[in-house]
C-alpha cells in the first residue's frame, strides 16, 4: 500500500516493502501535482528497492496496487483508480477532478 503524505509544505509518496517503510520526496507543494508524479515515482521507488523485477510494466504495477490493500475507501479507491488508469491510457491528468 503507497500513501501521499506532506513534510514541511513538500509532498512525499510513501510504501512498505518487506516490512520497512521506505518514502520519496516528490519535490512538489501542489497537492495535485503530487497526485500526478506519484505513479513514475512510486514505480521508481520499488524498482529500486529490488522489491519488483524492472522488467515489470506500470501498467502490472497498477493491478498489484489496486489490489494491495482492500481497506481503502471507496472515495480512496475510486480516485487511485482515476489517476492511475488516466496515466496508463495517456490522458492529460492536469483534467482530473480531485475532491475532498
Amino acid at each position: 500500500m503507497a500513501s501521499l503524505y506532506k513534510k514541511n509544505n513538500i509532498w512525499y509518496v510513501s510504501t512498505y516493502v518487506n516490512g520497512k517503510r521506505i518514502s520519496k520526496s516528490l519535490k512538489t507543494k501542489q497537492r495535485k501535482t503530487a497526485y500526478k508524479i506519484m505513479p513514475s515515482t512510486l514505480s521508481n521507488l520499488l524498482k529500486q528497492s529490488n522489491h519488483l523485477n524492472n522488467d515489470i510494466s506500470f501498467e502490472e504495477l497498477t493491478k498489484l496496487f489496486l489490489a494491495s490493500n482492500n481497506h481503502w475507501s471507496k472515495n480512496t479507491r475510486l480516485l487511485y483508480e482515476r489517476i492511475l488508469n488516466a496515466y496508463n491510457s495517456g490522458s492529460d491528468l492536469s483534467n482530473i477532478q480531485i475532491h475532498h
